[in-house]
């Protein structure tokens, strides 16, 4: 039987009111979510370090750097993980930008934050798990083609090759698909 991990959410704001905005908004949707609190550099870098989060909800502007700042960070070490950006500074190249970044979602700090950070942070978790599922799907799938003792391949509307496996590869004369 598989058990279900409550969910554990890195809130990172400096300012303690809207960490409380953020946790008492998810806490509604996620009654029994645990949250990690970084109000500082120093908060921030342990929870970096410790990694005890599935989501990271960041504010834009903080004391000791910049939401962008927060993300690359977040990123750069955990990729797969989600990061929602909760703030009330920033505009639409804000937001391109930090999704360019990696940024999953973003959620404005409004009088409907209690509504809509929550569905945000959900869509966000749900598009990470759909990418993990596909990610899972798509290492199957070489390591079945890989199995095959019949040549596979793939290939772009152009013709050009994709991918293909050690099969093909050896029946076109290439000795393995790594050599194509």
């Amino acid at each position: 039987m598989t058990t279900v991990r409550p969910l554990r959410v890195l809130v990172l704001d400096d300012d303690p009111v809207d960490r409380l905005l953020a946790v008492r908004s998810l806490r509604r949707a996620f009654d029994d979510a645990s949250f990690v609190e970084a109000g500082d550099a120093r908060s921030f870098a342990r929870a970096l370090e410790d990694g005890e989060f599935d989501v990271a909800v960041t504010d834009y502007q903080l004391g000791w750097a910049t939401g962008l700042d927060a993300l690359q960070a977040l990123k750069s070490r955990y990729p797969d993980r989600p990061v929602v950006m909760f703030s009330g500074a920033g505009d639409q190249e804000l937001v391109a930008d930090a999704m360019r970044a990696g940024l999953d979602d973003y959620a404005m700090k409004s009088p409907q934050a209690g509504t809509r950070l929550p569905l945000v942070v959900q869509r966000a978790l749900d598009a990470a798990a759909s990418r993990a599922r596909a990610a899972g799907a798509k290492a199957r799938l070489a390591e079945l083609m890989d199995l095959l003792d019949v040549g596979c391949y793939r290939s772009d509307a152009r013709g050009t090759l994709v991918e293909c496996n050690d099969a093909y590869a050896r029946a076109v004369g290439a000795g393995g698909a790594a050599a194509l």
